[in-house]
């Protein structure tokens, strides 16, 4: 079954970064044009080889109009429509040579959009202030979902659905942002929105569980070994830190100073984090 919808539904949403809004004709948000051809190169490949364009053109009462039949392919089989007019002032008292190549651009712009390029601009959603916004935020998403390699994506998978609190904390440490200390958001969410379709709730509240449950456990040793120091239990320290290396450099943020002291004079580097 074929979905009419199919390539309206790839390229109907626009990247707020290449649009600017213009106060003429009662205001109106304009797309970058060259931004227009990089989307369909995107879709359809390379122009004149995926998608393309003719154009012919006339003169009348000092306009230029382009008459631009547009082609694509798709599935190995080539569409055309047309012709789209484009008109652009021409002032015949002096030469325009602006105004052909405006009113082919005005021409591929309604082409491109008859195809559902930057739809979400025509339908007017981008008068509406908050979906800009929203938006935005996901085209950062989008971008950092790009960035991921897939084999990236695959090993969170794995982790999510069947790895530790421990091992997933260990996986997303390469992913802090050293200058806030904090994991880079953009990314995490990435992790969310690469994952099965649908699940991306679902997924996001095993996500904050998986690291509940892991700090609530550091949290646990963290108490239980300082309250060993505070009774110079020597079994305890051992327990809780001795035979935990991999979590020193997570409980050490639980401890005094006099806490890593007392573990510096027993002979144990509290800052050994191997």
């Amino acid at each position: 079954m074929s979905n009419n919808m199919s390539i309206w539904d790839k390229v109907c949403k626009t990247d707020p970064r290449h649009t600017k809004k213009v106060s003429q004709r009662g205001g109106f948000t304009a797309i970058d044009a060259h931004y227009q051809v990089q989307m369909a190169t995107q879709e359809f490949g390379a122009v004149g080889t995926g998608w393309g364009y003719d154009c012919e053109y006339e003169f009348h009462d000092g306009a230029v109009i382009c008459l631009l039949v547009f082609w694509y392919s798709t599935d190995g089989k080539q569409s055309r429509f047309g012709p789209i007019a484009g008109c652009s002032d021409f002032n015949t008292k002096r030469l325009d040579t602006d105004a052909p190549k405006k009113a082919m651009t005005d021409a591929l712009t309604k082409a491109l959009s008859h195809l559902g390029f930057n739809a979400d601009v025509f339908l007017g959603k981008f008068d509406d202030n908050k979906y800009v916004a929203e938006r935005s935020s996901e085209v950062v998403s989008e971008e950092a979902i790009s960035s991921l390699r897939p084999e990236e994506i695959a090993t969170y998978n794995e982790i999510l659905d069947s790895g530790s609190g421990f091992q997933l904390v260990g996986f997303l440490n390469k992913y802090i942002d050293h200058q806030t200390g904090q994991y880079n958001l953009d990314i995490i969410e990435a992790f969310f929105s690469a994952g099965e379709k649908g699940a991306k709730t679902k997924r996001k509240k095993l996500h904050g569980q998986k690291l509940s449950d892991f700090w609530m456990s550091i949290q646990g040793y963290g108490e239980s070994l300082r309250a060993a120091i505070s009774n110079s239990d020597d079994q305890g320290i051992t327990e809780y830190w001795d035979d935990v290396p991999e979590l020193k450099k997570y409980i050490i943020g639980s401890l005094t100073n006099d806490d890593q002291n007392y573990l510096k004079a027993r002979g144990v580097n509290a800052n050994n984090e191997t």
